[in-house]
């Protein structure tokens, strides 16, 4: 915008951990515990989602931290070493196709996995979104997650079974965010 001439520069300062509580308070909204892991979720995607899964199982099987209807929230910065230079996906991709791994055969489960800024890794798409039947599509599809992860080739395979996130740029990021809900009925 001008002003008297002179370029005006805004900026939206958000604290990192702002989407990870508004995602909470929404949850809670909705009539979901919310349970927030944490706002420093680092490291290799594909590894943090087998963390998250495990607690997601964890939930279902026990009721343990938190009992269900519940969601799991968690925000950061996660990593992807790539190592195929033909790979296309992102940590948000990455992640969600972990997780739906783990998650594999829990009804009532979906896990969002989303950049903020709209764009995963060098994608146009925010991230991914699946459910405990999302491996089990993958199967029926004659794929293999493993594979898609071993060689970053997420976008494709998420592509295919429509579970992509595509939001435009937002203009703000703040984060990495997960976003697990687990139904009232959940079960293996």
């Amino acid at each position: 915008k001008k002003l008297d001439g002179k370029l005006v520069h805004s900026f939206v300062v958000v604290p990192s951990a702002a989407a990870a509580k508004a995602a909470c308070i929404r949850a809670k909204e909705l009539g979901f515990r919310s349970l927030l892991l944490t706002t420093y979720l680092e490291g290799e995607s594909r590894e943090a989602a087998v963390v998250v899964g495990s607690i997601v199982r964890e939930i279902v099987s026990t009721a343990n931290p938190i009992s269900v209807p519940c969601a799991l929230i968690a925000s950061g910065e996660n990593t992807v070493m790539v190592e195929n230079k033909n790979g296309v996906g992102g940590p948000s991709q990455e992640f969600a196709l972990s997780i739906a791994t783990r998650i594999d055969s829990l009804s009532q489960v979906v896990a969002a996995c989303l950049d903020t800024d709209g764009s995963d890794g060098p994608t146009e798409f925010a991230g991914a979104l699946v459910d405990g039947l999302t491996a089990s599509s993958i199967r029926d599809l004659g794929r293999d997650a493993f594979s898609a992860l071993k060689t970053h080739t997420t976008t494709p395979l998420l592509e295919e079974l429509g579970d992509l996130v595509y939001t435009g740029a937002t203009g703000t990021n703040v984060s990495d965010l997960r976003v697990i809900l687990i139904g009232r009925n959940a079960h293996q």
